[in-house]
């Protein structure tokens, strides 16, 4: 009896436990489907998510494992047959790899706020003398159609992937033309180091959202780019935008023409084409703008200024512009001269610009462009005349004069400074290349160098100095020298120079120095650079853009270049 309610109780128990396990079985294998299904609709949301209108309306990408493949693949099967073609394959991969190759201007098929923020700013690339169509704004355009309307997945992958990846070049490409200019193919470290860095700023302003303040940051900071990028800015809002190329003759047999100049370029209110004392002024605007005299009256150089295009106008100062980004210009301590502006800049310690008239190189001995520091000025100088001029100039003066050199207080010395007596040289027989010694001007009030020259090392033998010839500063245009450059004032520069550079307490007093007659050498504690440039537009702080003479033809050959650029895009 026992034995049948022991086994009993043990068919009992067995079948408890049966049940339990068999419930516990039932359990996981709920928990197991359960979150399995979860799964799947995760992966199947976040990998379609272009089906599910919902997630194409979120704010995250949960999951792009087909962007991420895409781009990659897109990345590596693009073939580059130049270098700027393989520079910029090597930039999109550094800056998707950075952000694991997640879409940076897209989420779930549709573009954000920084992509309309990047096309806004490239689309208005002419404000900063560059070119739009630089920035393939079409195929953006079709890409972004294609993504948006077409009905096979794979091919709205493929322009998703290609959208991304043409707005990055973009990007980039802009950052790289503001801040080094077009063209600019330099193997320097430091523009190389620039160009490692673009990825990582790049995501970096994506990250923060002001990509338009981040890519615009990276242009120069000299005060002369920054004036004349607002004044173009300024100036292309208020000229049409005209191509038309007029003659001097056909403004003289129309005079509406004039007028429809003048107001087609900013200069004049239509509303007041009857008005003579507008008219009258605009002209001596226009005519300021072109730093030619200013009477307010028609002439043929204002004439042949005013047929210049709004088109070729902009040419003029992106070439300009372009100058200045692949410049590396200090504007402390430091002197511009702007070659074509007849014009010396002075920036002092504390960034004050003062301006200084100049005498320039003519055509046929242009002065320099150069790079360099400013160690000594000498006062009283005497002038060793360089061998071309003595021989082009002076010694066919002195076949004619015998009394040339001693009227003029010039002296003859050797390769040693030892004085040589003029009457024992046959002047006569003298030719260029077999002239063993020097002609030295000495130190008085004939002097071509005036009072002062400021010396810096250069492969020209060229330096700022003083003249004699000082009506000369009031000509329109002062390209009369044989490449220095002739200072207005000069006393007052080197004075400025000397009570920023030198440390002793006692600043040498300038005018006491001229005063003694004697030849005097002042070596600057402190060098200031000097750059010699080329800059046939500049700009005020009001926003006037002022167009220089070429005086060397030096625009004409590079605005073709320009050109030719722009019809490569």
């Amino acid at each position: 009896m026992r034995k049948k309610i022991s086994e009993s109780v043990s068919m009992e128990m067995s079948g408890k436990v049966w049940f339990s396990s068999l419930t516990n079985y039932f359990n996981y294998l709920f928990l197991f489907v359960k979150y399995s299904l979860l799964l799947v609709l995760l992966f199947f949301l976040a990998g379609y998510e272009r089906e599910n209108p919902k997630i194409g309306n979120a704010s995250i990408e949960f999951f792009s494992s087909d962007f991420r493949h895409g781009i990659l693949l897109n990345i590596k099967n693009t073939e580059a047959y130049s270098y700027e073609q393989n520079l910029e394959k090597r930039l999109v991969f550094w800056f998707y790899s950075e952000r694991q190759y997640q879409p940076a201007w897209t989420l779930n098929y549709e573009t954000i706020d920084t992509y309309d923020d990047l096309i806004t700013l490239i689309e208005s690339a002419e404000n900063y003398g560059l070119f739009s169509s630089f920035y393939m704004t079409e195929s953006l355009t079709s890409y972004y159609n294609e993504m948006l309307n077409s009905s096979v997945d794979e091919e709205r992958l493929d322009a998703r992937v290609m959208l991304e990846r043409t707005a990055t070049i973009a990007a980039m490409r802009f950052m790289i033309h503001l801040a080094t200019g077009l063209g600019n193919y330099d193997t320097s470290q430091v523009y190389l180091n620039f160009l490692n860095t673009l990825p990582s700023v790049l995501n970096r302003y994506l990250g923060n959202k002001n990509v338009r303040e981040g890519i615009l940051g990276v242009q120069p900071k000299n005060p002369e780019y920054s004036k004349l990028q607002r004044a173009l800015e300024k100036y292309l809002t208020i000229a049409e935008r005209d191509t038309m190329q007029y003659t001097v003759e056909q403004f003289l047999n129309n005079d509406s023409l004039v007028l429809c100049r003048l107001v087609s370029q900013g200069y004049l209110e239509s509303k007041l084409i009857n008005d003579s004392n507008a008219v009258s002024g605009a002209i001596r605007n226009f005519q300021k703008s072109y730093c030619l005299e200013e009477t307010g009256s028609i002439d043929r150089a204002t004439l042949k200024a005013l047929s210049v295009s709004t088109k070729n106008k902009f040419y003029q100062v992106s070439l300009n512009l372009d100058r200045l980004r692949k410049d590396e210009l200090k504007d402390r301590n430091s002197i511009l001269v702007n070659i074509p502006e007849f014009r010396l800049h002075y920036y002092d310690n504390e960034g004050k610009n003062t301006q200084f008239n100049i005498i320039v190189g003519k055509r046929h001995t242009p002065t320099p462009m150069l790079t360099s520091e400013i160690n000594r000025i000498v006062a009283n100088p005497y002038w060793t005349v360089p061998k071309s001029i003595a021989y082009n100039e002076i010694i066919p003066k002195l076949r004619r004069d015998s009394t040339y050199l001693q009227r003029n207080g010039f002296s003859i010395i050797d390769n040693a400074e030892n004085p040589v007596n003029p009457s024992s040289i046959d002047w006569s027989s003298v030719s260029q290349g077999e002239f063993n010694y020097w002609i030295r001007q000495n130190n008085n009030w004939k002097n071509a160098l005036g009072d002062l020259k400021f010396l810096f090392p250069n492969k020209y033998s060229v330096y700022l100095h003083d003249t004699q010839a000082k009506t000369l500063f009031n000509k329109a245009v002062r390209a009369y020298s044989h490449g220095c450059i002739r200072v207005q004032n000069p006393k007052k520069l080197a004075q400025m120079i000397l009570a920023s550079n030198m440390k002793s307490e006692q600043v040498p007093d300038i005018n006491e120095i001229i005063g003694t007659k004697e030849l005097y050498d002042i070596m600057l504690d402190e060098p200031i650079s000097i750059y010699i440039r080329y800059f046939t537009c500049t700009a005020d702080t009001a926003g006037n853009i002022y167009f220089h003479p070429d005086i060397y033809s030096r625009d004409t050959k590079e605005i073709e270049e320009l050109v030719k650029l722009t019809n490569q895009v």
